[in-house]
């Protein structure tokens, strides 16, 4: 991973899970459900911890397997996982408060 001096607009840098599948992932929860930048970094993360996978892994599953549908699983596990979330998630109030 290439480490940047970009900082957050909260002027937090970056963590570990800083990278380009979850900020695809973040675009993706943003565009398609509505929650800001934030939010969507904290399910990214939240769902990183659940299944004990790096963020950046978590990410690139949800949009390859989960979001584009791509039929090469790399972990069946954390993409039901994620489908599990996502279909609960208007619902369920699991969006972090702003």
């Amino acid at each position: 991973m290439v480490q940047t001096d970009f900082a957050e607009p909260n002027g937090a840098q970056p963590d570990d899970g800083f990278s380009a599948a979850v900020e695809q992932a973040k675009g993706v929860l943003m565009e398609s459900f509505g929650v800001s930048a934030r939010q969507a970094g904290e399910l990214v993360h939240g769902w990183a911890r659940q299944c004990d996978c790096p963020p950046d892994e978590v990410a690139d599953i949800f949009i390859h397997q989960v979001w584009q549908g791509d039929r090469t699983c790399s972990d069946r596990a954390v993409a039901r996982l994620l489908e599990d979330a996502l279909r609960n998630l208007p619902e369920s109030g699991a969006l972090p408060v702003e």
